[in-house]
């Protein structure tokens, strides 16, 4: 009965056992996440904590350049008079310095050590001063060779303009020579055109010469008399009233009796109205019919 008992009893403490395991178990996340939850909160104060260091330091900051800024806001002219100001009680400090050190210099003697410093800073200020003479002397060199500079480049930039000026006209001369070239080859073309037209009429008239004085295409010549010239070729020219004179008395000439008949090939011709400019040749047929006009001539009269 008392083995049952205790058979009875054992499932009951390991299930008992297992509660508490799993209770133990639960409580242990439970404390692990309330761990996990406090550290998150202490990693979120700490940033929080830095951002307020550093605004801090960086409102300090700001603080300070707005001090400086304040500071220097000073208007110009009373920023000149305190810079003057302090370069005067600078300047009157050294002059004390130097004064007492002259003093002391001459009170001591020359071997003590205040001669001695005033003698290193009078080497220091021959020295100093002896630079500044260079520096002066290369700043005039320096300005000079920039005075020179600057006149080149004006007396280039007027040149410049000068070409400019050079170029513009001859621009313009070109244009104006062009403009004339092309009224010279107008005038060209048209003084072709015409000359053409005078070697036509010209042409023409040579032939209307020698179908009236017989001279065919086959070079033949037949015998003409001044009775049977009957009219004369004229020739239509833009002549002055005085040469216009000259022709009629001409033509009057030829068309009375016993005139010849070279004087109506003369008349005729347009070389002998207006003048020709070399005399030409003639030819085998036209000297032919030149003799036998003259014997024809000769033999009426």
């Amino acid at each position: 009965m008392s083995a049952l008992t205790v058979l009875k009893f054992r499932p009951s403490e390991t299930s008992s056992k297992q509660m508490d395991g799993d209770e133990l178990q639960r409580q242990l996340q439970i404390s692990q996440k309330r761990e996990n939850l406090a550290n998150l909160r202490l990693a979120v104060k700490e940033k929080q904590l830095r951002d307020l260091l550093d605004e801090n330091e960086s409102m300090k900051r700001n603080a300070s350049d707005e001090n400086k800024a304040d500071c220097t806001l000073v208007d110009q002219a009373v920023g000149v008079m305190f810079s003057a100001m302090r370069d005067e009680i600078r300047k009157a400090r050294k002059d004390a310095k130097l004064a007492i050190l002259e003093l002391r210099a001459l009170k001591n003697g020359s071997e003590s050590s205040d001669t001695k410093a005033l003698a290193t800073l009078c080497k220091k200020l021959e020295k100093e001063n002896a630079e500044l003479k260079n520096e002066a002397t290369r700043t005039t060199r320096l300005e000079t060779v920039l005075s020179y500079c600057r006149k080149t480049v004006e007396g280039l930039r007027k040149r410049c303009r000068d070409f400019g000026d050079i170029l513009a006209e001859r621009d313009e001369e070109i244009k104006r020579l062009q403009a004339e070239l092309a009224r010279a080859h107008e005038e060209n073309t048209r003084l072709q055109k015409n000359t053409d037209g005078t070697r036509t009429l010209q042409v023409q008239g040579d032939n209307q010469i020698s179908e009236q004085y017989g001279i065919d295409h086959h070079g033949s010549v037949s015998v003409v008399t001044n009775e049977n010239v009957e009219e004369v070729v004229s020739v239509s020219s833009r002549e002055s009233a005085h040469e216009e004179m000259e022709f009629d008395d001409q033509v009057d000439r030829v068309l009375t009796p016993g005139a010849s008949a070279v004087e109506a090939v003369n008349v005729s011709s347009p070389e002998s109205i207006h003048g020709a400019p070399e005399p030409e040749t003639i030819s085998s047929d036209e000297q032919d019919v030149i003799d036998v006009s003259s014997s024809k001539d000769s033999s009426i009269i």
